[in-house]
């Protein structure tokens, strides 16, 4: 069995709770008590109002009681865990003032009433510290164990996508590098075809500057009636012209 599993506080109350009751049976009534009919209301060893031993039957309707006053021992047993309780007294006064027993003095108890007090605390406390010094004991032996190897990160768990490339997520980033390289032959083939164009609009520029032939010979002069009119000389000085 893993004693991990098991809920300590519950484990210690019933054992608590066993050994109580035994304390109780044995310190109740008069040996012959059972010759009589007589037995000892084990169950409710914590209430101080208790008979040391009783009719058979009514023995009975203590234990019937018992089943729905079960809490009480879960609280007696979880208060003396957690507070490291070690004191019937202290135990039986913090039940009085939750109210889980009837009132009662505890210097007016007897020896017989005080004990299982005592005895529940005692061995209540001693069996959750053995349990729980087990318990984690086992836990750190295991913590090492898995520290010597530990596990790899899961996929999920990590920052990358399930899906084995970014493309599967995009198809359409998949089409496109797929046209790429015609994309880029298309533009290629635009861009001569313009260079083309522009080449066969561009005009062409004369060979044969004008001026003079070659040879060193003068062009033919013009007739007086394709000759431009020369413009009248000017001798009268600037910005006056000569009067006869």
């Amino acid at each position: 069995m893993d004693i991990t599993k098991i809920h300590t506080a519950d484990y210690a109350t019933r054992i608590g709770q066993t050994a109580a009751a035994e304390v109780a049976g044995l310190l109740a009534g008069p040996d012959d008590a059972d010759d009589a009919g007589m037995v000892t209301p084990l169950e409710i060893w914590f209430d101080p109002t208790r008979p040391n031993y009783a009719p058979r039957k009514q023995a009975a309707r203590y234990a019937d009681e018992m089943l729905e006053r079960m809490v009480i021992l879960e609280r007696l047993g979880a208060y003396v865990c957690q507070r490291q309780v070690h004191s019937g007294e202290q135990l039986f006064r913090y039940a009085i003032g939750e109210g889980l027993v009837p009132n009662a003095n505890w210097d007016t108890l007897s020896f017989e009433q005080r004990q299982p007090w005592e005895i529940f605390a005692h061995c209540c406390l001693q069996s959750f510290q053995a349990l729980r010094t087990a318990q984690l004991a086992i836990i750190d032996a295991r913590k090492a164990v898995n520290a010597a190897a530990p596990a790899g990160l899961k996929r999920e768990d990590s920052i990358f996508e399930e899906e084995d490339d970014m493309f599967a997520l995009r198809p359409e980033a998949v089409e496109y590098l797929r046209n790429l390289p015609a994309y880029h032959r298309g533009r290629a083939e635009e861009a001569r075809r313009l260079a083309a164009t522009a080449a066969v609009d561009q005009p062409q520029d004369d060979p044969k500057p004008a001026g003079k032939p070659r040879g060193g010979k003068r062009p033919a002069a013009l007739s007086a009636g394709e000759a431009p009119a020369r413009p009248p000389v000017n001798k009268g000085g600037r910005g006056n012209k000569k009067t006869i």
